[in-house]
């Protein structure tokens, strides 16, 4: 659902909406995300009800049984009543800045999932169990990799980008020869600089891009893909919340900064496929300008609202495209796979005697 010049309301299936153009209903019932970037708007409670407005203007709608998470993408103003009827549904609220950066959950109580929580941790504290599921997570990641640089191929095939590739499914076989997390990490960090490499291979060298770079010195591709993992990460947060696991508590990722471990591991099986992939997309296609950025004095860039509306929309269209994973018989949305994805880790850790597969795509 869009509304407004520069802002992009989406969630559920079911939310009413007041705009200028038709009303975009979404078939998601498995996880409605509401992402909100409207700079300056309110979101305020009406009984069972979220409404979204930007003075005067009513922007949308939703009703509370359509909503599973909602993020807050820079300068929105919240009231106590909405903030309260979300913590009283179990729905987690994020916030982000207007730059893409994560800030935090507000996460309801859960002491319904108290004992899976409890199961998690177990499992996250015996090295073995926590080593195997590490694994299957690096190898999907290296798999999800791998078919954006086979889709890069085919839009620019090189000698480059298939020596790349060659290397991705080397990084591939050593998985299951790493006895440690420390040398897990090894893999996953070489497994990313290839995937690195080839976007710098096929970008068009006026963007400035030629490594990854988080927080400082940011050309307008590495300030895109924040956002858009930033995005990503508050999604990864809300799957896990509503499958009752504790997003802090992760495999791969270290929290002693306070970060969602966890929804950070869930979200690297992902990112070839939401953030570089829509990211790629987003400049091939000319869908951001050079006005969809201000420059900074230390050099770097960061979005203007129109160019986060942008991003925001181009996130909310990557996550509804449709994929079948291996063994389903109809295509789901990768929304709906990521909250598929998290109630598998929960029945895992209940029983991770059974092995833990995250979505994979050719």
């Amino acid at each position: 659902m869009a509304s407004g010049e520069n802002g992009h309301l989406w969630g559920g299936s079911g939310g009413e909406e007041r705009t200028d153009r038709p009303t975009e209903q979404l078939r998601e019932t498995t996880m409605g995300l509401l992402l909100i970037d409207e700079q300056g708007a309110e979101v305020r409670r009406e009984r069972e009800r979220f409404v979204v407005s930007s003075g005067a203007i009513e922007l949308a709608t939703v009703r509370i049984s359509d909503v599973d998470a909602i993020v807050l993408c820079g300068r929105i103003e919240t009231t106590a009543g909405a903030l309260d009827l979300a913590m009283s549904r179990k729905i987690p609220v994020s916030f982000l800045t207007s730059d893409g950066r994560y800030r935090g959950t507000l996460l309801p109580l859960c002491e319904p999932g108290a004992r899976l929580r409890r199961t998690q941790y177990a499992c996250l504290e015996c090295p073995d169990l926590r080593l195997r599921l590490a694994s299957a997570i690096v190898l999907a990641q290296i798999a999800n990799q791998c078919a954006l640089v086979r889709r890069l191929d085919l839009r620019r095939s090189s000698d480059a980008l298939q020596q790349i590739l060659r290397d991705l499914r080397t990084a591939s076989s050593e998985v299951s020869s790493r006895t440690s997390i420390a040398s897990l990490r090894g893999v996953e960090g070489a497994a990313s600089l290839l995937v690195f490499k080839a976007i710098v291979a096929v970008i068009d060298p006026k963007l400035g891009f030629t490594h990854r770079a988080i927080r400082s010195g940011r050309d307008p591709f590495n300030t895109v893909l924040d956002v858009l993992g930033g995005l990503l990460a508050a999604t990864a947060i809300g799957a896990l919340a509503a499958a009752r696991l504790d997003p802090y508590e992760g495999v791969m990722h270290g929290n002693s900064r306070g970060a969602p471990a966890l929804a950070l591991d869930l979200e690297d099986v992902y990112r070839p496929l939401l953030v570089s992939a829509t990211a790629l997309t987003l400049f091939s296609k000319r869908m951001l300008t050079r006005d969809d950025f201000a420059l900074l004095p230390d050099g770097s860039c960061r979005l203007t609202p129109a160019g986060l509306a942008t991003v925001c929309r181009a996130f909310g269209r990557a996550t509804r495209r449709t994929v079948r994973r291996k063994g389903q018989k109809q295509p789901s949305s990768y929304l709906r796979h990521i909250a598929l994805d998290a109630r598998s880790l929960a029945a895992w850790f209940r029983s991770p005697d059974q092995p833990y597969e995250p979505l994979t795509v050719k």
